[in-house]
């Protein structure tokens, strides 16, 4: 890509005047004062006046070639306006994309507040310097957030975290792709490889025994604990002892632990997960049927966002029914109190069933754990993979069979009787 000046030859006669060619005309080769330089546009070649400074036209003839390959690519002016706009106005325009499709605030929020991280990290001010190159460095270079008082180096980021980013910017990148006029021409994250490593935190199924003596355990343990003394107010050897309650404290204790129970048994046999459970309705419960079954709204399945009905079984239909009419739930009532830690909680209910929250093998028993009781269970039962993708609603094999089914729990010696006999 160069510039070049134009050579016209001319004719004069003896007079001076301009004349056409001539044995008798005298010869005359005039430069232009201008630069001109050459564009190729769908196979045609065509020539633009430019500047009568030299490094004026390179430049000139340099954003000429640029802007006619954007052109032909689909980038028109608008994109190019759009490239060199700030991106925290991309962004605003995005977050009320996802608003418009319904999102859940908490989904919108998080999107958000990743997006501005990574913009500020990158040091990204527009389109054109969101590259491949920028998120591969951050992503490489992420740090676990440190906690306060913490002295040590940061950690490296878990590969769900900075699965989470990648996610984030490169959903960002797809909507910039898509829209019209397009924002982008081309996604550049989609050349940045995932990131891979081990789960910072491993969960774990665990044996039927213990999850019955846990549920037992939750319905009793709020009373229990509301009856014992634990603080001795100037009165030595009180401690340990029982309080006396009134009856309606007790009853309302009961019911604490009772709704607490029969919440962990419906995370179990149902693989709802934490926020599922929280948003379920008493009109998504369909409990007078010979088929009881239960439903979950599009807006509630927020991994799948379709909506689902799956079946319930008999005696958890029946347990669901009578704790309902007890407390005088209406349609739109939630089936259960879920709190926003309920981690906290569960932990407790561990320690007072005698079951690890981790274990010896760095695997944790938290409330999404159910989740993986559901699956384990169901593998182990041997029910078709399929079927139990539809019941976890999951999108692929590898998370059905690998990621939620727990190996402790498989049978693996059914397999002995069909190797081969060799003596």
């Amino acid at each position: 890509m160069s510039v070049f000046k134009v050579q016209t030859i001319r004719y004069r006669d003896k007079s001076g005047k301009r004349c056409k060619k001539h044995p008798d005309a005298s010869k005359k080769v005039e430069i232009s004062k201008k630069w001109y330089g050459q564009v190729k546009i769908k196979g045609k070649w065509k020539r633009h006046s430019l500047y009568t400074d030299k490094q004026a036209s390179q430049q000139l003839l340099a954003q000429i070639v640029k802007e006619t390959e954007r052109g032909e690519v689909g980038l028109t002016r608008e994109n190019r306006l759009s490239l060199e706009c700030p991106i925290h106005k991309h962004v605003d325009d995005y977050i009320k994309h996802l608003s418009d499709e319904n999102r859940s605030t908490k989904h919108i929020s998080e999107r958000k507040r990743v997006l501005n991280s990574i913009l500020r990290n990158c040091k990204i001010q527009t389109l054109n310097d969101l590259t491949s190159d920028k998120i591969s460095t951050y992503l490489r270079e992420m740090k676990k957030k440190q906690q306060e008082g913490d002295q040590d180096t940061p950690k490296e980021a878990s590969a769900g975290t900075k699965t989470q980013h990648r996610r984030a910017i490169h959903a960002f990148a797809e909507w910039c792709l898509h829209t019209s006029p397009k924002r982008l021409t081309e996604n550049p994250i989609s050349s940045v490889p995932k990131p891979n490593g081990t789960p910072e935190r491993l969960r774990r199924a665990e044996s039927e025994q213990n999850l019955k003596h846990l549920l037992k355990v939750a319905s009793k343990r709020p009373l229990i604990e509301a009856q014992t003394v634990k603080i001795n107010r100037g009165k030595k050897g009180k401690e340990g002892r029982t309080a006396n309650l009134k009856p309606n404290s007790i009853k309302r204790f009961k019911m604490i632990g009772r709704e607490r129970s029969l919440l962990y048994e419906t995370a179990i046999k149902t693989g709802l997960r934490q926020s599922e459970l929280r948003r379920l309705q008493v009109k998504d419960l369909n409990l007078e049927s010979n088929n009881p079954s239960f439903s979950v709204q599009a807006s509630h399945n927020y991994k799948n966002k379709t909506p689902i009905q799956l079946p319930l079984s008999n005696d958890h239909a029946k347990r669901l029914s009578e704790w309902i009419k007890d407390t005088q739930k209406n349609a739109n009532d939630h089936v259960f109190y879920v709190p926003k830690a309920p981690n906290k909680i569960l932990r407790r209910d561990l320690v007072a069933a005698g079951i690890e929250y981790k274990n010896d093998e760095n695997k944790y028993f938290d409330f999404h754990a159910f989740r993986y009781c559901t699956d384990t269970y169901l593998t182990k039962a041997g029910i078709p993979i399929t079927v139990i993708m539809l019941f976890m609603r999951h999108k692929t094999v590898k998370l059905s069979m690998l990621t939620y089914s727990d190996p402790k729990f498989q049978e693996v010696k059914k397999a002995l009787p069909y190797l081969p006999k060799l003596h």
